[in-house]
């Protein structure tokens, strides 16, 4: 049997001391979220008439290969997580984020029964 090659990571890499973790090249996601098509999909004959299936899409992305291009993208407003993204293109800001964090905390802490006081302890 053949002996299997060992595959290095970037975790393999960060085991060595003198590894220094690289930021750049960063990906950064359009402002508006605007999505490319990623795979056209096809055309299938179902017994309702044809359907395109398996189309996907995925959000336009530009690279950041230093820090001076980073600062130049967020400053046309690209994103750095999807999520931003993905709220821009409904709309909403990164406001409206942490409103539904706040919404997430609030109804957690509304759903918790209140403690009971021991019996004697009125």
């Amino acid at each position: 049997m053949a002996k299997k090659s060992r595959i290095f990571t970037v975790y393999d890499a960060m085991d060595f001391p003198d590894y220094e973790f690289q930021p750049y090249p960063k990906m950064l996601y359009h402002p508006m979220g605007e999505q490319e098509i990623e795979n056209q999909g096809q055309m299938e004959n179902m017994p309702w008439g044809p359907e395109l299936r398996n189309r996907t899409y995925r959000v336009k992305t530009a690279l950041a290969v230093d820090k001076e291009a980073e600062v130049k993208l967020l400053n046309e407003g690209w994103h750095l997580t999807l999520e931003q993204s993905k709220l821009a293109r409904e709309g909403k800001g990164v406001a409206s984020l942490q409103e539904k964090e706040q919404e997430a905390i609030a109804t957690v802490t509304a759903a918790r029964p209140m403690p009971k006081k021991p019996a004697g302890l009125e």
